[in-house]
């Protein structure tokens, strides 16, 4: 782990951090520190005489609203980033995935970099699900192409399952996530609305018991729902074992 994200864990933003390094607060194994981006796995870090202590890894899953980014930052536009609370802010973690700014549901971050490649590589097979507005009812040659794998113009996509849940409704679970795909594999079978969208990655999370709700954070005038994972999950994700 970098010097400035420890630091950042005992409650500094990383100009903070910085700062406390450049002015020789800071102690590694008994001497004062000079870069902020050294890695101290392991080794005793002292910031004004007190020891400071690695924190756990954080796990956070927000209900990002429409019209918000899945960025950390960005210039000109509101973040999911944002909406974390600011504790959560300062440990800087990462989104698993991105959601397209029309589109609502579920963003994990964390800052555990295992976990954030098992659920966003293609060869662990995750499922993502999501739901959507379509026009019409899909009928079963668009159940089946899906099932097939459909054939778009950079890439053939993995097979994916549709669930018709009623007029102009359906369920799609995939287990990769390229740019668009959703939008893109809706419109090569059916006629898709795609302002309509609605996503739940790990659609399994929301109906399970080790899943505690947290707070809500406000934001601009949008409420999302902050929750996160407990222990037993995170390791049920990570294929770990709970000890």
């Amino acid at each position: 782990m970098r010097l400035d994200k420890l630091l950042g864990g005992a409650g500094l933003t990383r100009a903070q951090a910085r700062r406390a390094v450049a002015d020789g607060r800071v102690r590694v194994e008994a001497r004062v520190a000079r870069d902020p981006g050294m890695r101290v796995d392991g080794l005793r870090v002292e910031l004004d005489a007190q020891p400071v202590e690695a924190p756990g890894e954080l796990y956070w899953m927000l209900h990002k609203p429409a019209g918000v980014l899945s960025a950390v930052s960005d210039a000109r536009e509101q973040t999911a980033f944002s909406l974390l609370p600011q504790r959560a802010q300062l440990r800087r973690p990462s989104p698993v995935g991105r959601l397209d700014k029309d589109v609502t549901g579920l963003l994990l971050f964390t800052t555990d970099g295992e976990l954030l490649h098992r659920l966003i590589s293609p060869r662990c097979a995750v499922e993502k699900v999501y739901r959507a507005r379509v026009e019409g009812t899909p009928g079963q040659q668009a159940v089946r192409a899906l099932s097939e794998g459909v054939a778009l113009s950079d890439f053939t996509a993995r097979p994916a399952r549709l669930e018709v849940l009623g007029e102009n409704s359906v369920r799609l679970t995939i287990t990769e996530g390229r740019y668009h795909e959703v939008k893109r594999l809706l419109a090569a079978v059916i006629v898709y609305m795609a302002f309509s969208l609605m996503m739940a990655v790990l659609w399994s999370l929301l109906q399970s018991p080790d899943l505690a709700i947290t707070e809500a954070a406000v934001g601009a005038g949008i409420t999302s729902i902050l929750f996160f994972l407990t222990l037993k999950k995170i390791h049920a994700l990570k294929g770990t074992r709970d000890e």
